[in-house]
């Protein structure tokens, strides 16, 4: 070889690895799981090697410990030297996969010339479907380098002479002996093989002996792997009787039209683009490949076509996989290679020279650039779902705990638990699903690819399992799939939990059974004498509301219409939100849906949210329950989801989502939240003059007066007192106030006290100058949380600041104030006011 191609071929060999390592695929939780655990205890007793195992686990299926054993000895040395890890299980199928981008470029060297060679490398290097499972301990990487190395001495020893010859085709039947312990249908090459031996031999009218090295060296890995099973199973033929049962099998299976047609093979050919978009290339190339001038490569050609022609006629009996693909893939790169190559001999040697760095350059973009993380098998976020349940666990778990798994057949998650422990007991060792129902401590954990999802009703969750972590596998299908961890709490445990997870600081999940909640003061939420202010519905779903001893009763749905989507609930107003906390019990919860804590601003956009989803026969508890909930942060069994602040909440919901023409309700006990406290206005500096209410006698009524049914305002013991009345059915907000004259103000302090507050949704305070334009505006709403008392307060307003309670609004121009109006707005059908007694301003001071 040349410099420059032993360069090229260093750079594709590193860049295979630097793929390879970017799509790092490890467990993927299938086939691979009894690969690893095989190959680790290849050669122990079955008392070791079930020790930590349910007794009645899959595997002890043999069939697959040594009918493999092509993979599983490799994994065995790998296990024992380096440790039981993802990468060193991995070296087992990566080694191979980078050897293959080697062999195949000499092979093509050899049979097409340098240009042929650098294609072979370069497709190789940065195949999709060989990326994707490289990393994976299964079969098909390894059998496709082997493949690759069978044929690269095959070659060789039929283009050399002398002894050089025989050690090479020994050496090649040495290989396909050992391909067929990797997958067992590499026995149909060796009968090609075999028949063109015999055509060399008919072809040169006498017996090509050098060709019976090949069969030399396949007797030799037989007599080798034969004394190996008489080590492990005492039967060193046992292998072939296993080839025996499994042609058996093979016989009993019919085929159907798509499999004799190859269709299936079809569509895994050229689905998401595993072979990249080189695979347009296929039909172009391969009639080309066959006009080839060499001889012996249209022969090989032949050869391999045939000898992988199983794959198209899959048993109908079995899933088609794509890594099944990887079967077919040196064929495929040898087609584009020569076919490629023989179009580039038929231009002058000009164009050759400025088309073939072109081709190479193409060649290897179209190879890569179908690579995408997201379409490696469904299989690889299986494994990424257990891989961080598994760590997630091992912090957070004490020594002695139980793990709780599923205990049928095939136990997907207790044997990646058991591989990524490196095989060694996990916690206190695995129980049975079913009996973590009745247990008091310990683990769960529960993946959609179990067993019990698929061939049956999925467990029904208890409400004392805490769901600690959950993982959602990308682009799933719905329902959604998922694999989780749950922490089992007595029935005692208060369900008051603060969140927990490992990306919010691993804290220690002992702190779940009594909550931290001493940094945080609840102010209770009060119900309004109007209940009809407390109701939320969707369009469409009735909602009634009532008191009842146990709290506020509310009971959503009934619309008889069976595709209505009926979602209502409670509302309560709030200046903002630190935490909430609420009892509440539920009716009829297998009506429910989902239920919603929803904060939302006072033009009803939603910043924070909480779900509460039904799913997989799970049930809100019908008791009384306490939760604590904080903004951005997951609880239990409510999952954050939208925005994440609190600040900006004006209004909080407690909703439910019910079945379609059904009722489910809630009983809400209690229920309080923590809000940010209110700036107060630092007043110590000015000096306030009184201004007298008298002297605007007849004319204290606020032009916000006149929407409203009546506002009677009147001066008794030198205070103004207002009292309104409003319609019980508006189109526009009601309101009643009144208007004083005022000089010039920095600083606004009055002193008010209110009746019916209940009523009241606000109160405002407006300045006008002389031509009746508002200059300064202040708000201040009267919540659920924090209502005025019938008691005088006095509130200080600064100009230009929210001060406490009241919000500052629209323009601040206090020095050309000359009226301020204040004024409440009320609810519909109420009747409430406020008494003014006294009024003081701090004058505007000189700069």
């Amino acid at each position: 070889m040349k410099r420059y191609e032993i360069v090229f071929l260093a750079c594709m060999v590193l860049t295979g690895l630097s793929l390879r390592m970017y799509f790092f695929s490890g467990t993927v939780c299938m086939d691979d799981l009894r690969q690893a655990f095989h190959g680790h205890f290849l050669f122990d007793s079955p008392d070791t090697k079930f020790a930590d195992l349910l007794p009645h686990t899959e595997y002890r299926n043999i069939k697959v410990a040594y009918g493999r054993v092509g993979v599983n000895l490799p994994a065995w040395v790998v296990t024992h030297v380096f440790g039981v890890h993802e990468w060193s299980l991995a070296l087992v199928t990566l080694i191979p996969s980078l050897a293959g981008i080697v062999f195949i470029a000499l092979l093509l060297r050899m049979l097409g010339g340098p240009v042929a060679g650098m294609l072979a490398a370069a497709i190789y290097a940065c195949l999709p479907v060989d990326i994707y499972n490289a990393t994976v301990l299964l079969q098909d990487s390894m059998y496709a380098g082997l493949f690759a190395l069978f044929l690269l001495l095959l070659v060789t020893g039929e283009q050399g002479d002398g002894r050089k010859k025989l050690v090479l085709l020994f050496t090649a039947g040495f290989v396909l002996g050992y391909m067929q312990y990797v997958k067992e249908s590499a026995a149909i090459v060796l009968l090609f093989v075999g028949l063109w031996s015999g055509w060399k031999s008919l072809a040169a009218r006498r017996i090509q002996w050098c060709y019976a090295t090949i069969a030399l060296g396949y007797l030799i890995t037989q007599i080798l792997f034969g004394l190996l099973f008489w080590r492990v199973q005492e039967d060193a033929l046992w292998y072939w009787r296993f080839m025996y049962e499994l042609l058996q099998f093979k016989a009993t299976v019919r085929y159907t039209l798509a499999d004799i047609c190859g269709i299936y093979f079809v569509k895994l050919f050229y689905r998401q683009w595993q072979f990249g978009y080189t695979v347009i290339v296929l039909p172009i190339a391969i009639v080309p490949a066959f006009l080839h001038r060499n001889l012996k490569c249209k022969l090989l050609l032949i050869t391999v076509v045939l000898a992988q022609l199983y794959v198209l006629y899959l048993p109908s009996k079995s899933t088609p996989n794509i890594r099944y693909l990887l079967q077919i893939s040196v064929p495929f790169i040898l087609f584009i290679a020569l076919g490629l190559t023989w179009i580039l001999e038929r231009f002058p040697s000009t164009w050759r020279n400025i088309l073939t760095p072109l081709i190479v350059a193409g060649v290897v973009a179209a190879t890569a650039l179908p690579l995408d993380g997201r379409l490696q098998r469904y299989t690889h976020a299986m494994g990424e779902g257990h891989r961080r349940v598994y760590h997630c666990l091992m912090d957070h778990a004490d020594p002695d705990d139980k793990v709780y798994v599923d205990s049928i057949a095939p136990i997907r998650t207790q044997r990646t638990l058991y591989q990524f422990n490196g095989f060694k007991r996990v916690l206190g060792g695995f129980e049975p699903l079913q009996n973590a129902c009745e247990a008091e401590s310990g683990w769960v954990v529960l993946s959609t690819a179990d067993a019990c999802f698929r061939f049956g009703a999925p467990p029904i969750i208890p409400d004392n399992w805490f769901e600690l972590y959950r993982y959602e596998y990308p682009n799933s299908a719905k329902p959604p799939r998922w694999t989780a961890l749950f922490m089992i709490l007595p029935e005692r445990a208060e369900s008051d939990c603060l969140p927990i997870s490992p990306v919010d600081g691993g804290l220690s999940p002992r702190s779940l059974l009594i909550p931290d909640a001493s940094r945080y003061t609840f102010t209770p939420l009060t119900f309004r004498r109007s209940l009809d202010s407390h109701r939320w519905a969707s369009t469409g779903t009735p909602v009634a509301l009532e008191r009842t001893e146990a709290g506020l009763h509310c009971l959503v749905g009934g619309n008889p219409n069976p595709t209505a989507k009926q979602i209502g609930g409670v509302n309560f107003s709030v200046p903002t939100i630190e935490a909430f906390r609420f009892t509440v019990s539920f009716e009829h919860p297998e009506n429910i849906i989902a239920v919603y804590v929803v904060g939302r601003t006072a033009k009803g956009k939603t910043v924070t949210s909480w779900t509460w989803q039904k799913r997989y026969a799970r049930v809100p508890r019908v008791q009384p329950t306490t939760y604590t909930l904080l903004p951005g942060r997951r609880t239990g069994r409510f999952v954050p989801s939208g925005q994440s602040t609190g600040s900006a909440v004006r209004e909080i919901g407690l909703w439910l989502r019910v079945k379609p023409a059904t009722q489910a309700g809630l009983i809400l006990s209690r229920a309080a939240v923590t809000t940010a406290p209110a700036p107060s206005p630092d007043i110590s500096n000015f000096s306030f003059q009184p201004v007298p209410l008298a002297d605007s006698e007849g004319s204290w009524q606020s032009h916000w007066s006149q929407s409203s049914k009546s506002v009677d305002v009147q001066l008794v013991k030198k205070a103004l007192h207002c009292r309104i009345e409003t319609h019980a059915k508006a189109s526009r907000g009601q309101y009643g106030g009144v208007k004083i004259a005022v000089p010039a103000f920095d600083v606004l302090r009055f002193t008010a006290s209110f009746e019916n507050p209940e009523d009241i949704i606000a109160l405002y305070v407006y300045g006008y100058d002389s031509k009746q334009r508002e200059v300064v505006q202040w708000q201040y709403p009267f919540t659920d949380v924090q209502r005025p008392r019938t008691t005088p307060t006095t509130f200080a307003l600064v100009a230009g600041q929210d001060s406490g309670l009241f919000e500052t609004l629209g323009p601040t121009n206090p020095g050309a104030v000359s009226t301020v109006h204040i004024f409440a707005r009320l609810r519909p059908g109420a009747t409430a006011g406020f008494t003014l007694h006294n009024l003081e301003v701090a004058p505007i001071q000189p700069p």
